[in-house]
């Protein structure tokens, strides 16, 4: 059997349920039992803590089976936990905030927390969303101003499941950005969509419309929860679902049409090539050549250049451009005079 690793050597802390009497009758309380130490890891510290908790004596008293634990022990992790509510904080905030990566947000925490990525995801999914749907369950007096002045907008959304593992779904408030309801949904068929969406319905607050995809099990589960609320469609998956046909066709498109230049000009481009290497530009450069004479002048259908230019494939020559018959004067050397000027 492995040995268990050990990350706290000092003595544990003991913290006592605070209160002196019976929030009931007012009668003393007895100690009912002391917890066992449980390691708790916080950004700061490893600590192991327990806790002794108390019960009313008086048994006519009607929360004498009530026990009273210790607040202060409650403050420092979740019931079943062994990382403080500064290291859950830290993982959402990273994620929510800063829109950071699982594996990211992991390489952050290692330098002071022993944690492994896939106990930084289940903090975030089990730990921290459920916290933040319990603090914004106090908002309910901005929703109740929300739905008399507008009506509630209500949006929902689920991250894509992995694995077959169960699907995380969430419901805001498009107006106040609370969310009202979410959970994890091992599937997502009418009847699980109606028992998920059933406890907002039960808050009797006027719903204006609803915002989702279109799934098949939703769309019965809205018309039934919430009669005769207009339900709309994502926008951003009608124009997904729309782009993918046309970025498709576009492809095949392009695959067709190179093929069809390849068979109408491959031919003539092969020939090309094989006559005039190197020439990609549909223009021809004329060479510099001496041509057996003093002038050291491009040659250009029997006639020296002044200047070097380029002509197109049906040899005609620019109107521009100054040239001499070397034929007649073979040993002839011009000179240039003047912008503009003529050959001397």
């Amino acid at each position: 059997m492995r040995t268990s690793r050990i990350f706290y050597t000092g003595k544990g802390v003991i913290y006592a349920c605070e209160l002196e009497g019976c929030p009931g009758c007012k009668g003393e309380l007895q100690t009912a039992y002391t917890s066992k130490y449980k390691t708790v890891q916080t950004m700061n510290e490893v600590m192991r803590i327990g806790q002794r908790t108390k019960r009313c004596n008086n048994p006519e008293c009607g929360v004498c089976a009530e026990i009273w634990g210790s607040v202060q022990w409650r403050q420092i992790a979740p019931l079943g936990c062994t990382y403080g509510y500064d290291v859950i904080a830290q993982i959402g905030w990273q994620r929510q905030t800063l829109q950071q990566p699982f594996a990211v947000i992991h390489e952050t925490l290692q330098a002071q927390v022993e944690i492994s990525e896939a106990q930084v995801r289940v903090l975030y999914h089990e730990r921290y969303l459920p916290l933040v749907a319990c603090h914004e369950r106090q908002s309910v007096g901005e929703l109740e101003r929300v739905a008399e002045q507008v009506g509630l907008l209500l949006t929902l959304d689920g991250l894509a499941p992995e694995g077959g593992e169960p699907q995380l779904w969430v419901v805001r408030e498009l107006l106040s950005g609370i969310t009202l309801r979410s959970g994890w949904m091992s599937q997502q068929d009418e009847n699980a969509f109606v028992n998920f969406l059933r406890p907002i319905a039960e808050l009797g607050l006027r719903v204006r419309a609803v915002l989702s995809d279109k799934q098949s099990g939703l769309l019965p589960a809205v018309a039934e929860v919430f009669p005769k609320t207009p339900h709309a469609f994502c926008q951003m998956h009608y124009l997904q679902n729309v782009a993918l046909p046309l970025a498709e066709a576009d492809e095949a498109l392009k695959v067709r049409v190179r093929q069809e230049i390849r068979e109408s000009l491959g031919e003539w481009i092969r020939q090309e090539k094989e006559e005039q290497p190197g020439v990609i530009d549909g223009y021809r450069d004329v060479a510099f050549v001496d041509g057996g004479t003093s002038c050291g002048f491009p040659i250009c259908n029997g006639r020296k250049l002044h200047n070097s230019t380029r002509w197109d494939h049906s040899g005609s020559m620019p109107t521009d451009a100054l040239f001499v018959d070397f034929e007649s004067t073979p040993t002839f050397s011009p000179s240039w005079s003047g912008d503009g000027g003529t050959f001397n």
